[in-house]
């Protein structure tokens, strides 16, 4: 058994403020040991950044806090890169601001990271609408992981963009940067948000891992950019029709990112 990991949870936020004071809440509720918990905002307009400057004011807790707002907008995955560089631990934890993990989320990945040393861990989430828990699981949809189990790179080059990888479940080491040449944003900005490349990076290098188990509620609502997921017609026919062109996508992907330092 691997000793317990420094942690840092990533919360990212634009344009959220009807859901920050929530998501905020449930992340300061997070069990275990305190962990570094980063709050960075893509400069909102929308009263977000009030919203978590007054949340962190009032915050007594065990968990460290660090927050910090773009002067300026620079996007989904610039947003998340800047928190990537700014954080201190070893093992860090996605988080979104319009999403709510349960109190045992760093608790259940730090115990499976332990066991297994993977370089990426995701898990099942509980889908969240009209401000209630919905009853469904994404890990329980026809042709997903089902059990905790590796998800390998074969795996990834058949179908790339699956359930089982949202971002918002996504834990990581730091190897799946250091040991990578540094992202290349404008590649970024043609390709899409950084959660496409870090899955590949992970199954080259210390493994991809699914933990089977809901552990954040993942919020859907209009402005949501993965909401298509969970949407009626998503699965079955349409996923095998997209599948084909999001592999060619994959393909590049890793073509222009995946260069080992």
């Amino acid at each position: 058994m691997r000793p317990e990991p420094s942690v840092s949870v990533l919360v990212m936020t634009y344009q959220h403020a009807p859901f920050i004071e929530h998501s905020l809440r449930a992340v300061l509720a997070l069990e275990g040991s305190p962990v570094e918990v980063l709050v960075w905002d893509d400069h909102s307009t929308d009263g977000t950044w009030s919203r978590i400057t007054s949340m962190v004011a009032a915050y007594t807790g065990p968990h460290r806090v660090r927050t910090f707002r773009h002067p300026h907008n620079v996007g989904g995955a610039q947003n998340a890169l800047s928190m990537v560089h700014a954080a201190t631990g070893k093992l860090l934890i996605q988080s979104h601001g319009d999403d709510m993990p349960y109190p045992d989320r760093v608790v259940r990945i730090v115990d499976l990271w332990r066991r297994t040393g993977a370089s990426m861990i995701t898990h099942d989430v509980d889908i969240l609408e009209h401000g209630a828990v919905q009853g469904a699981q994404l890990g329980s949809r026809p042709g997903r992981v089902v059990g905790d189990r590796p998800i390998t790179l074969e795996e990834l080059l058949t179908v790339p963009f699956r359930d089982e990888l949202l971002g918002a479940t996504m834990a990581f080491t730091r190897d799946i940067f250091d040991r990578f040449a540094p992202w290349d944003m404008d590649q970024l900005s043609a390709f899409g948000p950084g959660d496409s490349i870090l899955p590949f990076r992970a199954a080259l290098t210390g493994g991809l891992r699914f933990l089977d188990a809901p552990l954040t509620r993942w919020r859907q609502h209009g402005g949501q950019v993965s909401r298509f997921v969970v949407q009626p017609g998503a699965t079955g026919d349409k996923v095998a029709q997209s599948a084909g062109h999001e592999t060619l996508k994959a393909f590049l992907v890793v073509a222009l990112q995946q260069r080992l330092r």
